[in-house]
């Protein structure tokens, strides 16, 4: 059996019990799980090479 916090629609797998079903997709930050979520994001954002927008 498993369980969790938020169930996310979109995810291949499907939990036995939840507190919420999340049904339109979302980020969603922990409280314990902060500081690494936005060490993640900063990392990320201090590429080197500008982000641009395509078609492909």
């Amino acid at each position: 059996m498993t369980a969790v916090l938020q169930h996310k629609t979109c995810s291949a797998f499907t939990p036995d019990f939840y507190a919420q079903k999340i049904i339109k997709w979302r980020w969603i930050i922990y409280p314990w799980a902060r500081y690494e979520d936005l060490a993640g994001f900063a990392e990320k954002s201090s590429r080197t090479e500008p982000l641009t927008l395509s078609n492909h």
